[in-house]
């Protein structure tokens, strides 16, 4: 086997010199212990800190698939919250459009009373005003209406 840096995937994350299997056990063979006591500390000492290196990625990879699955289930949830936040706007906006219908027709409701009102009170004015001046100009002829008749009946004629 050569001697380069090679990058396994092992529990879910890269590691340098893993073939697929943790470092405490790549450590653990006996080629590695045949050097004497001294080295065989060091190794002891190495398979340690690779034993710890493994337990701290697997908490790791543990918290990592504890968030993944967090944010799934939440992700999940989005479309169901937006759609009742959706039906909630949308009555929300019925129910201003229905009130805002209702008010508009109240108002046109009066303004065609205040038209009708107005109008009906113009006609009586013009009505009474206009008898007023026929009673007026039938009885009381002032010698004015006589010049205009003539005036009139020459320019017609």
């Amino acid at each position: 086997m050569a001697m380069h840096k090679v990058f396994a995937r092992t529990r879910g994350g890269l590691r340098m010199g893993a073939l697929f299997r943790p470092g405490s056990e790549i450590l653990s063979h006996r080629s590695l212990a045949a050097s004497g006591p001294a080295v065989d500390g060091k190794i002891k000492d190495m398979r340690k800190f690779a034993g710890r290196f493994d337990m701290v990625c697997s908490r790791f990879e543990n918290r990592i698939s504890t968030m993944q699955a967090t944010m799934d289930s939440e992700t999940a949830t989005i479309p169901s919250i937006l759609k009742s936040k959706l039906k909630a706007l949308e009555s929300s906006t019925k129910r201003n459009i229905a009130s805002a219908q209702s008010e508009l027709e109240g108002q046109i409701s009066t303004i065609n009373h205040v038209l009708w009102a107005g109008s009906s009170v113009v006609f009586t004015v013009g009505a009474a005003s206009g008898y007023v001046l026929m009673v007026f100009f039938q009885f009381y002829k002032p010698n004015f209406i006589d010049s205009w008749n003539a005036a009139i009946s020459t320019w017609w004629s």
